[in-house]
């Protein structure tokens, strides 16, 4: 089953979030993934007020958490976490 990772971002200070922006990209070279929507919501129905939100699709749940946890990707997390609010998660697609 393929594997979506979500992505929900406050970003209170858009040039301070431009580095991770580099690095999370670098991050995804070589990778097969897709990305399904973002990175602007055309409406936030619920909860606060996002600036970002990225659905990334992988062909397997292994192949997303090694892009996660592979060491490129940490680093973009470094520069992610001092500068924005975000939440994210992975799931499984039922098809």
């Amino acid at each position: 089953m393929a594997a979506l990772v979500v992505f929900g971002v406050k970003i209170p200070d858009a040039e301070a979030f431009k580095p991770y922006q580099a690095a999370g990209g670098k991050s995804l070279a070589g990778r097969n993934f897709k990305v399904l929507a973002g990175p602007v919501p055309n409406a936030i129905l619920e909860g606060d007020n996002l600036e970002e939100v990225m659905i990334l699709e992988f062909p397997t749940l292994a192949e997303a958490r090694d892009w996660y946890d592979s060491p490129e990707y940490q680093h973009a997390i470094s520069l992610r976490q001092p500068v924005s609010e975000t939440f994210s998660f992975i799931v499984e697609t039922k098809g």
